[in-house]
């Protein structure tokens, strides 16, 4: 639109656009047009850059040229910009004039002024010429691109990512290897949105802020972004990669961009576009550049950082592409030249294992996945999972609880304790709470043989004791191993509370056997995460676990629990009264919900549920069990495990047609304690009439005794073959 092109006459130009400035200012500042000077560095920096672009192949050009002077301008009679100097000398170029003045030219009145049509049908020309062409790839062209932007990629990530999630990276022994030899490859594998991306933007910060590299060397990034169109090849992929490496080692260094123009003149560029999948001599000229670039300085060494190389279409094509790079990184070493290195990120895919083979290699969640699998063990929810589910309605009160609501809710650490006598169903509401934390925050478990990544901003691990289940289920160190396993699989930022103990087992053979003392150190360290979650700790049955160690288990649990830190510890223990001592509630600022004076309008609902069943039943007498449940509830005194024992003994009387005086009696006469409940059945056991050939009873006293000094809880079969051992 009337623009001024004079080639090289500088001189000319700064009439021109002198002109253009009378035309504009009509009181020209004279600063202004002593910088119009045909001498001035302005002008020519102007007229070489945007001459720059003319050399660009496919670089159509539209002219339109003004067809009447200024006429009403002092000193300007002529056209702004004559017929000559509106031309660009490009073999591309179209040029018609326009029937205005310079001022005019791209003022109209509407969409039917004759103006505004000749325009508009040189630009709907364009774009039917750019819709109708396919994708063109050129050496220069790539040469000359910028670095391509996924949108789903964010370089400014990397200035905000806490340094401390990478720590498993540069900390790693394959990273400290890479970082400190002078030629190497290193490649960073692991499953989609596991963070290799933002990692690749953070690696390139990092490098360019150490003034060892930007001083001395190039640092430069290429991402592999899947091809946004179904024509595009893994070959056009590849160029892509290859010509934004090429590209931003050349524009970071003059020198370099001389010498590698001087080794590898660029072939003649074609005028019509090349296909969209480029010949292989293509690719092969590329990497010849792409060598000499990294080789033309010494003194300036390259890193490259690759991302995503997964993303090329083709198994046949990555590995096409990973063979001349490591091939690129042998002829580097031959020729003396040091520093280069390269880092690439990808899926753990077989071909790409294939091709680097015998390159260093981290994979994003190996170590993760190792420990986790060194922390678990099969007995590590047995006794969790034989607890009954909770009567509908069972624990409902917690919703009016002002301690449980504070407990839960609150930013801060707290611990919740819930103490209760034997049987009054602190294993019920601990499981019930459990599972309802983990319905409200959506927390599951995961299983290591199917990890997949894993970060939450809640986190819930629970462990429950028991005496019947041995060793097994009263061991402070597979407590605290259960504890750790599940919260480490919720979440794999914990891993660097991990890491050093775990590598320091494993350097002692294959096997890594937790010892407690490592246990008890990463379990106290989680008060020192910095991120702001939630860490739910629920132990069931304190009063069944080992009695040494437990003072000390309890007291960091406490601690844990009121320390101040981003991250808000909430540690939940059900028990039996514990020894005076063991815990200090009003020291430890823990919130205590005494079961058996919450638990009424429990009591009353299980009760209820019972005698409603029995009624039910087939063989049932027309016995109004008002009676049963009046008794029930007022020798309750909040234990769920007496009543049930009742229940089973009311059942028994009303299948054998007992009347309900003679319930009434049966009643009276049965222990209120629970202990004294099972001396009752024990005794009912030994004193049944025997059977003339074989004795069941006796079988059935022997069994106990094996459950009862068991290391391990035992299965049905192991219960069947001690029982058939002892008899022989």
């Amino acid at each position: 639109m009337g623009t001024p092109h004079r080639g090289s006459d500088i001189a000319g130009l700064a009439t021109i656009l002198a002109n253009i400035t009378k035309a504009v200012f009509q009181n020209p500042n004279k600063g202004l047009l002593r910088g119009l000077d045909s001498g001035s560095e302005v002008l020519d920096r102007i007229h070489t850059n945007f001459m720059q672009l003319l050399v660009k192949p496919d670089f159509d050009i539209h002219c339109f040229q003004e067809d009447r002077g200024v006429s009403w301008v002092p000193g300007l009679t002529g056209l702004v910009v004559d017929y000559q100097s509106s031309k660009t000398g490009s073999p591309h170029e179209t040029c018609e004039t326009i029937a205005a003045n310079h001022m005019d030219m791209v003022a109209y009145s509407g969409p039917a002024d004759d103006n505004y049509r000749q325009v508009s049908d040189a630009l709907v020309s364009f774009a039917d010429e750019i819709i109708k062409a396919p994708p063109s790839i050129t050496p220069f062209g790539l040469l000359t691109a910028s670095l391509p932007q996924d949108p789903r990629r964010d370089p400014e990530v990397a200035g905000r990512i806490d340094s401390q999630d990478l720590d498993w990276f540069f900390e790693s022994p394959e990273f400290n290897q890479w970082n400190s030899h002078d030629s190497e490859l290193l490649w960073l594998s692991g499953i989609p949105a596991s963070g290799k991306t933002t990692l690749s933007f953070y690696l390139s910060d990092r490098l360019k802020r150490n003034r060892t590299y930007t001083n001395a060397g190039d640092i430069v990034i290429s991402l592999c972004s899947p091809p946004s169109e179904t024509r595009a090849t893994a070959e056009n992929q590849i160029a892509q990669v290859l010509g934004t490496i090429i590209s931003q080692l050349l524009h970071s260094d003059r020198k370099r961009l001389e010498l590698v123009v001087q080794q590898c003149p660029m072939p003649e560029q074609p005028r019509h576009p090349t296909p969209s999948s480029p010949p292989q001599p293509f690719l092969n000229e590329l990497w010849k550049i792409l060598s000499a670039s990294v080789m033309a300085v010494p003194s300036r060494p390259v890193i490259i950082i690759i991302d995503g190389i997964d993303e090329v279409r083709t198994e046949e094509a990555r590995q096409m592409f990973l063979q001349n790079l490591l091939q690129l990184n042998n002829e580097v070493k031959s020729k003396g030249v040091r520093g280069f290195k390269v880092f690439i990120t990808s899926r753990p895919f077989d071909d790409i294992k294939k091709a680097l083979n015998g390159v260093l290699n981290i994979e994003k969640d190996k170590e993760w996945k190792q420990c986790l699998r060194t922390l678990k063990f099969d007995e590590l929810s047995a006794r969790r999972d034989r607890v009954e589910p909770a009567h509908a309605e069972t624990g409902g009160w917690l919703r009016d609880d002002v301690g449980y609501i504070n407990w839960d809710s609150s930013d801060s650490s707290g611990l919740l304790l819930i103490r209760g006598k034997p049987g009054s169903g602190k294993s019920t509401l601990a499981k019930l709470i459990l599972n309802s934390l983990k319905s409200k925050y959506d927390v599951t478990e995961i299983d290591s043989g199917e990890i997949t990544k894993a970060t939450n901003d809640v986190l819930i691990a629970d462990f429950f004791y028991s005496f019947r289940g041995g060793k097994t289920e009263t061991s402070h160190r597979l407590m605290l191993q259960s504890l750790l396993y599940q919260l480490l699989s919720q979440d794999d930022r914990l891993f660097p509370l991990f890491r050093d103990h775990f590598r320091a087992r494993r350097r002692d053979g294959y096997q890594v056997h937790w010892q407690y003392e490592d246990l008890c150190k990463i379990f106290a360290s989680l008060v020192s995460l910095k991120t702001r979650q939630k860490i739910y700790i629920l132990l069931d049955a304190m009063d069944e676990s080992s009695e040494q160690g437990r003072p000390e288990i309890l007291r960091l649990l406490v601690q844990l629990c009121s320390a101040k830190s981003s991250c808000a510890i909430k540690g939940l223990i059900a028990t039996r009264p514990l020894p005076r001592g063991e815990i200090d509630e009003q020291s430890s600022g823990c919130h205590a919900i005494i079961l058996q004076e919450r638990n009424r309008n429990d009591i009353e609902n299980f009760i209820t549920s019972g005698l409603q069943a029995i009624e039910n039943s087939p063989d049932s007498p027309l016995v109004d069990f008002s009676f049963a449940k009046a008794y029930m509830m007022q020798k309750a005194d909040g234990v769920f495990l007496w009543v049930a024992l009742v229940l089973r003994e009311l059942k028994e009387l009303a299948s054998e047609g007992c009347s309900q005086e003679e319930m009434e009696t049966r009643l009276n006469k049965l222990p209120t304690e629970l202990g004294e409940m099972y001396s009752l059945i024990i005794r009912r056991l030994v004193r049944r009439p025997r059977h003339p050939v074989e004795d069941p009873v006796k079988k059935g006293i022997k069994m106990p005794n094996w459950a009862t000094f068991a290391g391990r809880p035992l299965t049905t079969e192991e219960f069947r073959d001690a029982i058939a051992g002892s008899e022989a």
